[in-house]
């Protein structure tokens, strides 16, 4: 798991069901304006020149606002942004205890997933 594992866990406390996001968020038993917007996510990083108006469309129909998918699409680009540079310079990965620690930062800070992807 990495540090947005341990906060989602954390938030959710819920480990098992973001294990489940993690290997599958197309099977994992989790609400569909979520599921929409993590297939969003995916695109913007696997296949961002693919991205069209319709796959857009298709998360607002599951019931996500727009400032949600803006706000989705843009953790996507500067996660791509981070684990680049990480990548490129080579830095080190922190340790689990390390990602829990910063979860909790995390949250008390107000990182949080809009509550009408979990409804």
């Amino acid at each position: 798991m990495s540090q947005h594992g341990a906060t989602a866990s954390r938030s959710l406390g819920d480990s098992g069901l973001v294990e489940a996001v993690l290997a599958d968020f197309r099977t994992a038993p989790i609400p569909e304006p979520l599921r929409a917007a993590l297939a969003l996510v995916e695109k913007v990083v696997t296949a961002p020149g693919e991205l069209t108006a319709a796959d857009v469309e298709e998360v607002r129909a599951a019931g996500v606002s727009d400032e949600a998918i803006e706000d989705a699409v843009h953790m996507a680009a500067l996660f791509v942004i981070f684990n680049k540079l990480a990548d490129s310079l080579d830095w080190a990965m922190l340790s689990a205890g390390v990602w829990d620690k910063r979860a909790e930062i995390a949250l008390e800070r107000g990182y949080v997933v809009p509550d009408e992807l979990l409804e």
